[in-house]
């Protein structure tokens, strides 16, 4: 199993991490194969990585619909948020990331999140 890790490229387990800021430690990882088999490590190894809600959730078979511009791609992005259950921490996801652009991430879009954040720091602030 590849493991994503830096900087060290040997894990706990004597497993060979990928440093992905390191062209050598990906070519050590994959033992110099092809850089197409390389490139399908790295990133098989990035969607282990990811955690569980991202892996799951539904706008994954569609997601396009979540950066179009397109009135109508847009509306049917709200409508799968709206039954999402990883609603909640793809939201906190993007706030985290101070994600303001137009691309939704749960149920809203960047002037929504940007208010939400605002909102959230005030209630925090003493």
């Amino acid at each position: 199993m590849v493991q994503i890790r830096r900087p060290s490229n040997q894990t706990h387990s004597g497993r060979v991490g990928i440093d992905l800021f390191d062209p050598a430690s990906i070519a050590a990882a994959v033992g110099n194969r092809h850089a197409d088999h390389a490139l399908a490590k790295v990133l098989a190894a990035m969607e282990r990585a990811r955690p569980k809600w991202q892996r799951t959730a539904p706008c994954k078979t569609a997601p396009a619909l979540f950066t179009s511009g397109k009135p109508k791609d847009r509306a049917m992005a709200f409508t799968m948020c709206s039954t999402c259950a990883h609603r909640d921490p793809c939201l906190s996801f993007a706030i985290e990331l101070e994600d303001w652009t137009t691309v939704i991430y749960g149920g809203t879009d960047g002037a929504a999140r940007r208010r939400i954040a605002a909102q959230r720091a005030k209630e925090t602030t003493p």
